[in-house]
């Protein structure tokens, strides 16, 4: 005999400084304070932005560790996942500027 079981989990923070953001994943945008007009889509993705403002993330990790950097736009699994200031990068494939921290104005195409 077979049992399943599902379950559905929501959490909603609200912050009044933190507006204007969306996010979609497990701990996706987790530590948002007042950073607004984000976009997160994925596993962790953007989980330690705080301040940070028009970053978008889509993909696993990518802008992970990311707390006070803005303009950021990363796509593909751990993009710009060491970003934690770096302003105005882009990033566009599998692990593309994955070591970039505090970096700016840089743009990547393709893996690694």
């Amino acid at each position: 005999m077979k049992k399943s079981l599902t379950l559905i989990a929501l959490t909603i923070t609200i912050s009044m400084n933190a507006q204007f953001n969306t996010n979609y994943g497990d701990t996706a945008l987790n530590n948002i304070t007042s950073g607004t007009y984000n976009t997160a889509f994925g596993y962790k993705s953007l989980e330690s932005n705080s301040e940070g403002i028009k970053n978008t993330a889509v993909g696993a990790e990518s802008l992970k560790l990311n707390t006070t950097g803005h303009w950021n736009s990363a796509f593909g699994y751990r993009s710009l996942r060491s970003n934690t200031s770096g302003d105005n990068n882009s990033a566009f494939g599998h692990l593309s500027l994955e070591s970039n921290s505090e970096g700016d104005d840089n743009s990547a195409f393709g893996d690694l």
